[in-house]
Order: structure tokens, then sequence, then C-alpha cells
């Protein structure tokens, strides 16, 4: 929470401006039925008119100032929690992107929209309705207490009583039963988020294997038992403020009987006993969000908890930190180089060592999770590592993750498409390129035929998988990095397809440096070296004649 209103500190003015309107809000409020409730009393003893002049006035001004006061209360109230609100939207993005992807080990990917969205939007209560009615009713206490004090010590102890039943000791008796709701909540809403997010994603193979209605109805049950929920707590919330009414009722009551009694003994007039009694009741104005409040700081505090345990997470790479002066020379070397993924215990690379000389071109073959793809990985530096990696003899992290990225163009299995047309996806690569560079990149990967306004849709799927696949070679033509890292570029082709799109490939890729990392045989005759992987260790460095004969039989198999 301390870190909660270290942001919020950033807009001081606008919260101190806020509870400045919000108590004179409720001073208005007071003062129109105080002064309403003496003229109707000083009225009933017939005096001169012009002795009511003044109090006149103050009803006039009082019931003006209430409805002007309410609005600048709730345009600058709102006001500061939107400013809040994009603080911690930022403040969100910019700690969580350096942690990508490395975060994905931690925290699944509609988990972490789920914090994203729903967490920092539940946040817009912690100062509107969790910290603001706080600040306003400790001011109107002050002031209602001291004004009180005038008339007797009771009536401010009676206010001061009354204040502390409704603010601590109601919130403190349902507090238990709120945290229950909260923590129900959050979880229903996460197992929620997680299942429309499967729905979404996995539609198209529910529906093949008849699975569908099933999923539904399970997104069904959750919703409603989150409505259930929030049903509950929305009884368990007007319970509390039935609560205050009462004792708002009780506390005017009691104070009725004193002041009555203190009448009885000359020691209060007559006409002030409705003014007194009224400054009470309609003070606990202030208190009513309170009934609430209790419920809205859990919600936050839970929120918070949720979005700062991904947060302050120390991220695997800084990102910024190092050189930008990148060397001229593009060879790779590792040395001894050790991964281990967070969360896990065995690592995913063991003391790796190879060479990579300048426009050289190797393939990394293995079965799946053999390490083959942590190495490209870590060159993207993604994730830190143990060991060394050598960068035109110097160093990968000396150098600003952001640079290095620039030497490297990539088509992975985890490549994204974006929802948006085929020029924007192209653009990615390289945002200056001119119109005819990317018609004629589309013609090198046999795209031409799809016009650069297309959209591709939702991660490409108005594009057929081999579609989808060019799409990303084009992008790594058009980067035209020095570098190119390749993991399984051809999946989803066909063989007639895929022959041509390697062949292109090779072809420009002429003196660039390349790991090619691949299950299938294609392509392999034009490597300078195999490495061959297993469990996280390079089993065997080989020429691609080396690799026939101990791998391949008499078929080629």
């Amino acid at each position: 929470m301390k870190q909660l209103f270290k942001i919020l500190q950033n807009d001081l003015r606008g919260v101190l401006l806020a509870v400045f309107l919000g108590t004179l809000t409720v001073v208005s409020s007071v003062g129109l039925f105080a002064t309403s409730a003496y003229l109707i009393s000083k009225a009933a003893l017939k005096p001169w008119a012009y002795t009511l002049t003044l109090t006149i006035v103050g009803v006039r001004f009082f019931g003006l100032s209430r409805a002007v006061f309410r609005y600048l209360e709730r345009y600058f109230s709102h006001k500061t929690t939107f400013n809040f609100l994009a603080e911690i939207r930022k403040f969100f993005y910019e700690k969580v992107e350096p942690k990508a992807p490395a975060i994905f080990q931690k925290a699944r990917s509609t988990d972490l929209l789920s914090r994203m969205v729903a967490d920092v939007e539940s946040l817009q209560n912690f100062f509107l309705r969790a910290v603001y009615p706080y600040l306003v009713i400790l001011w109107v206490l002050i002031l209602a207490g001291i004004f009180l004090w005038r008339f007797s010590f009771w009536f401010s102890l009676l206010l001061f009583s009354g204040f502390i039943i409704a603010t601590i000791f109601l919130p403190a008796f349902l507090g238990k039963k709120r945290l229950e709701f909260t923590q129900k909540l959050r979880t229903e809403r996460a197992f929620l988020a997680d299942g429309i997010g499967e729905l979404i994603l996995g539609y198209i193979d529910l529906k093949t294997n008849n699975s569908l209605e099933e999923k539904v109805l399970g997104v069904q049950k959750l919703s409603q038992k989150l409505i259930a929920l929030r049903k509950m707590a929305a009884n368990l919330t007007a319970f509390s403020e039935s609560t205050v009414f009462f004792l708002s009722h009780f506390s005017g009551f009691l104070a009725l009987l004193l002041a009555v009694y203190l009448s009885s003994q000359g020691k209060l007039s007559g006409v002030l006993i409705a003014l007194v009694v009224l400054v009470v009741q309609t003070s606990f104005e202030a208190v009513l969000p309170a009934a609430a409040a209790r419920q809205y700081w859990e919600e936050s505090k839970e929120s918070a908890r949720r979005i700062f345990s991904i947060l302050n997470e120390p991220p695997q790479v800084i990102e910024g930190a190092g050189r930008t002066d990148l060397p001229g020379d593009f060879s790779l070397e590792f040395k001894k180089v050790t991964l281990i993924y967070p969360g896990n215990v065995e690592p995913s690379l063991k003391e790796v060592s190879f060479f990579l000389k300048e426009g050289q071109k190797i393939a990394v073959v293995g079965p799946s999770g053999s390490g083959k793809s942590s190495i490209l990985k870590l060159l993207l530096r993604f994730y830190d590592y143990k060991g060394e990696i050598f960068l035109g003899g110097e160093e990968l992290k000396t150098f600003s993750p952001e640079a290095v990225r620039t030497l490297f163009g990539v088509v992975s299995q985890e490549s994204f498409i974006f929802n948006s047309t085929l020029e924007e996806n192209l653009r990615i690569a390289k945002p200056e390129a001119q119109e005819e560079e990317l018609l004629a990149v589309l013609e090198k990967v046999r795209l031409s035929h799809l016009k650069l306004s297309f959209e591709v849709g939702e991660r490409g799927e108005r594009l057929s998988g081999g579609e989808r696949q060019r799409l990303l070679i084009a992008r790594l033509l058009l980067k035209n990095a020095p570098i190119w890292l390749l993991d399984e570029p051809t999946t989803g082709l066909d063989s007639i397809t895929e022959k041509e799109i390697l062949d292109n490939i090779w072809e420009v890729a002429g003196d660039k440096t390349l790991v090619y990392i691949t299950h299938r045989l294609r392509g392999l005759e034009k490597m300078d070296e195999i490495l061959v992987m297993d469990r996280g260790e390079i089993k065997e460095k080989l020429s691609f004649v080396e690799f026939k004969k101990r791998y391949l039989n008499h078929d080629g198999v």
C-alpha cells in the first residue's frame, strides 16, 4: 500500500483540493440544516423581521454553496482518481515490459491480463472510496466538534462517539466477512478471466471436438457464482450503510435529549435545541461513505498485492543499461553458458559452448525440450545466464539489450501476428519502409496476391498456416539484420513452398551470420556446422556429411 500512496502523492495538489471541497460540501449541508432550524425556531417567537435577515441570508448561502461545492468536489475528486489510475497504468507497463518474456514463467497470460485490467481498474476505488472519505470525516469531525463545544462538551463527545463507532468499530466488526468476500471475488474473477480467455483462444478446437457447449456452461457457472458473491457483498454493504443511518438518527435523538436537559437547566437557549440536534445528525453525511470504505480498502489492498507481486520481481535483464556502440564484427561465441528459467530447478542449458564466425551458418537440431530455442532467447537478451556469450569478441552483457536486438532478424515459433493490416504487420520490422519495398518482399515470399490493406485478423487467423509463416519470413527479409535467428521457419508449409522459401532465404542470407533451428532435413546441407543437442547439452558438432553418416539411414530417415 505504501507504493499506492507514493503514486497518489504525484497529484498531491488534486488530493488536497478534493478533500478541501469535500469538507466544504458537508459543512454547507450541515450549515443549511442548522441555519434553517435556527430560523424556524427564532421565527416561532415572532421577532422583528430585520433580526432574521442575516439568518435568511445564511440559509440561501448554504443552499447555493452546497450545490456548487458538491459539483466541484465531484469534479476534482474524480479527476484526481483518473490521474491516479493513469499513473498506475503507466507505472504497471513501465515495470512489467522489461520483465517480458520471463514474466510468463510465473503468470499465465490471462492472469496477467486480469491483473493489468481488472486489478488496476479496481484501484479506482482506492482514493475515491477508501482514503478520501476518511480524510473528509476527520476534518468534519474537527470542525463540527469545535462548533458544538461552544454549547456543551457533551455534544462534541456524543458526535465523536458516533463517528468512532461508525468508522472504526462497525468496519472492524464486519471486516472479517468483507475480507472473505473480497478474496472470493478476486479468486472467482481470475477463474472467470481464465475461462473466457480459454474459450476465445480455443474456440476452434472446442468446436471441432464438440466441447464448446460444455466450456460455455462452465464459464456461465463461473459468471453466476461471481454474480452471487457480488450480491452478497452488496447486501453486506447495504447493512453497513443502514447501520450508519441508524447511528445518525440515534445520535440525533440523544442530542435532542441532552439539549432539552441543558435547556431545562438554563444552560442552552431553547431556539438552539433544533440547531445542535441537526448539526449532530447531519454531520453523519460525511460518515456514510465509510460504510463501504473498509471493503474498498481490502479490495485495493488485495489488488495492490497481486499487481506488485509481479512488478516487484527483479527483471531478468535491465533494459536500457549498457553500451549502444555495437561491434562491427558479428561473430558469436558461447563459453560454458548455463540457463535456468525463473521458477525452474533444472537448467535448460548446461555449459553450452560453440563458436560461430561472422558469415558462418550453423544448424541446431535435437528433440523437443533439448534447449535449442533457449539459445535464441539468450542472444536476444530475454534472460540472464551464467557463463559468457561474446558478440564480436565482446561480452554480450556489456551492450544495451535494445541495441543488441537491432542486430538480429528473428523467425520463431513464438513470433506474433497482430490484428491489423498486412502493411502494419510488415512495418514492425522496418517502420520507415517504402511501399515498393513492402511489395517486393511480399513477392519474394509468394504473398503478392494479398493487398497491403488486407486485415489479417487476430493472430493472423484470416491467413492460412503457410501464409502466416511466410509473413514472418517477409519481416525477416525486410529488416535485413546482419544476424539471422531461424526457429522452425517453415513450420506449416508444404514441401514445395518450403523449398522455395528456404532457397529464397539462403539466396538473400548471403554472408549473414545465421543460426538455424529445425527438426527437418531440408536446408541442413547449406550449414557450415550442425550442433546436436539433448537435455540442454551439445552432444556433437558435425558437418552435414558427418551428420548424414551418423544419424540418417540408407532411406534418408
